[in-house]
């Protein structure tokens, strides 16, 4: 399976199926050095990419990661960058086996490729949704935003916030949550028809869905699931 899902599947052998995900970061569109730590950029990194392998119930298992470097990079930065991937990846045990660096005249770029691995369980697909399906998220929707929003504007409507509220909400963009763990347990119990990363907001992705399974969606706005912050 190629295109259209948040990781391909390949499989190389009768029984194995592996999942294939890549990502490209670029300073200036996808991070600003002014608002993130080195250590933040590598976590977030890494998570989108386990991020689409947990959408495809399935188990991460390898990482390689190609740096391009601008010519004020310092060895404390990439040893920075690398711990927040690995801060990301340890708790699944995932192993980094390879990658490539290059100089950059023009910013920070940070590609990552994660190999994963599907399970017993049937792989998760943007494709299965049908007709009289209940719509489902885990955890809840906007945080991220919220704390992007609050990194770029310090002093704007956040500021009614208290300081855990926006420990909490700078927290969810920074550091966010794989959910591996819920991937691997829908589809080892078949109780999902489809599923996605919502890692462009629940209106663009939830479009992924209603068109690779050719159905439409009605959404409820009071039963959205929304922090406090």
């Amino acid at each position: 399976l190629g295109m259209g899902d948040d990781a391909a599947v390949i499989a190389p052998r009768r029984g194995d199926r592996w999942l294939l995900t890549t990502d490209l970061l670029a300073e200036g569109i996808h991070f600003d050095r002014a608002t993130a730590a080195f250590a933040d950029i590598g976590f977030r990194a890494a998570a989108a990419n386990l991020s689409d392998i947990a959408a495809m119930g399935g188990s991460p298992d390898f990482l390689l990661v190609s740096l391009a470097i601008p010519r004020d990079g310092t060895v404390r930065q990439v040893k920075h960058l690398y711990s927040g991937m690995m801060a990301a990846c340890r708790p699944y045990r995932v192993k980094l086996i390879g990658g490539d660096t290059s100089a950059s005249t023009g910013g920070w770029f940070v590609g990552i490729t994660l190999v994963g691995s599907a399970g017993s369980g049937r792989i998760l697909l943007r494709s299965g949704a049908q007709a009289g399906d209940d719509l489902y998220v885990t955890g809840t929707l906007g945080d991220s935003r919220a704390g992007l929003g609050l990194m770029q504007r310090p002093k704007g409507p956040g500021r009614s916030l208290d300081a855990s509220q926006r420990r909490f909400l700078l927290q969810r963009h920074l550091r966010p949550t794989a959910r591996i763990r819920e991937g691997l347990w829908l589809a080892t119990n078949g109780w999902a028809t489809s599923a996605i990363d919502v890692s462009d907001g629940l209106s663009g992705d939830l479009r992924h869905i209603c068109a690779e399974s050719r159905v439409g969606a009605l959404v409820e706005l009071s039963a959205l699931p929304i922090s406090p912050a």
